[in-house]
């Protein structure tokens, strides 16, 4: 571990006003210094074998071109997230062909939702800085992916595999702690017989 420590250094940037995702992943601009991204929202964990991540990175060095992470959801779910219209192009790999925010019930353009994680290369922090602010001054990656569709580039999409744990809210943050805790190795039979004794 000492020795994998001393390969990573760590940066950051703040976001000084609350102006929507895109604006979020825009302060680190300067940073990347034009090379690709991983962006990785803190409230959307994936339990998988093979990291997120690491599944959508080997999408865009095959593809070179950004890669949004996708999950089905069952049709009641599916006004509550950003949902994909796509066009299927192999396993797991769609083209997106347009993101609809929250679509009303049954008019969703798919059941894939986006999920907080990205990759994205420097055309993106290009389309964030002229995108048009949505309400209240928002900048939205949506925004931007969506107008670099309208000029003829391509952004792919793909299904990983593994589950999406949410923590966007306090019900979703206790699940999803419950559900890692129930497969940790040091602690699930421990909670398993305390939840069994307690009747929960």
């Amino acid at each position: 571990m000492d020795s994998l420590n001393k390969d990573i250094s760590f940066s950051y940037v703040f976001q000084n006003e609350a102006l929507g995702d895109g604006h979020a992943v825009l302060q680190a601009k300067e940073m990347s210094q034009k090379e690709p991204c991983v962006v990785l929202f803190g409230d959307d964990i994936v339990d998988s074998e093979v990291p997120c991540s690491k599944q959508l990175t080997e999408v865009y060095n095959k593809y070179q071109a950004p890669v949004i992470a996708l999950y089905k959801l069952p049709e009641e779910k599916l006004s509550s997230y950003g949902i994909v219209k796509v066009e299927k192009v192999g396993e797991r790999l769609y083209e997106i062909l347009g993101i609809e925010e929250k679509p009303a019930l049954g008019q969703a353009p798919s059941n894939l939702a986006v999920v907080g994680k990205y990759v994205i290369n420097s055309d993106v922090f290009d389309f964030l800085e002229n995108t048009p602010s949505q309400a209240k001054g928002e900048i939205r990656l949506a925004g931007a992916f969506n107008e670099m569709i309208k000029k003829g580039m391509t952004i792919y999409g793909y299904e990983f595999e593994g589950k999406w744990l949410e923590c966007g809210n306090k019900a979703a943050y206790f699940k999803s702690n419950l559900y890692l805790s129930l497969k940790h190795p040091q602690f699930k039979d421990e909670l398993k017989k305390f939840l069994k004794e307690e009747n929960l």
